[in-house]
């Protein structure tokens, strides 16, 4: 969860990507924050019936692929139109959406009802943690290395992640067998 939280945070910087390193002005980015919070919305309804429907482990892999998608978009964006990061803003919303949706779900699929509400607790400090500490080194990365550094790490961060919540998935699933 530290990885997923850690590249959710990218949401509080994409819009200064987008006048900074493509030129958009500023209603530009006030669209790109509107779209991830519609992209919210939409993503938690989304996940919440993938998970009703095919499980926890689908639902992070939807949520997961929607950020990376975004993130390309978001990569091979230039400044002329803004119709491709509005669309990479409202799919990172799904992505976005897993820290609230994907939480609950991964820590009841992994550790059972048992100390469930002590785990989550811890699992979400963590992840806050992880989300306050982003926004230090996200602010360093794009100072330093640029935006697409942070992107292309966002990236990596979500596939060994979502690698991560299919092993545990995999691993709580074996256990319940025995």
């Amino acid at each position: 969860m530290f990885l997923i939280y850690f590249a959710a945070q990218f949401q509080t910087i994409f819009t200064t990507y987008a006048k900074q390193e493509l030129g958009f002005g500023i209603q530009v980015s006030a669209v790109m924050a509107s779209m991830v919070m519609i992209g919210l919305i939409v993503g938690k309804l989304l996940l919440g019936m993938f998970n009703d429907k095919f499980g926890v482990k689908a639902t992070y892999i939807y949520g997961v692929a929607a950020g990376i998608i975004a993130f390309i978009l978001f990569l091979t964006a230039s400044g002329s139109t803004p119709v491709q990061v509005y669309i990479g803003a409202f799919l990172f919303g799904s992505c976005f959406a897993l820290m609230s949706i994907g939480t609950p779900l991964l820590v009841s699929q992994t550790m059972g009802a048992k100390e469930y509400a002590k785990i989550l607790s811890w699992v979400l400090t963590v992840g806050l943690v992880a989300n306050s500490l982003a926004s230090a080194v996200n602010g360093l990365m794009a100072d330093v290395l640029g935006y697409n550094a942070i992107m292309i790490m966002a990236s990596i961060m979500l596939i060994v992640a979502l690698f991560l919540v299919i092993t545990a998935i995999s691993i709580a699933g074996r256990k319940a067998k025995k």
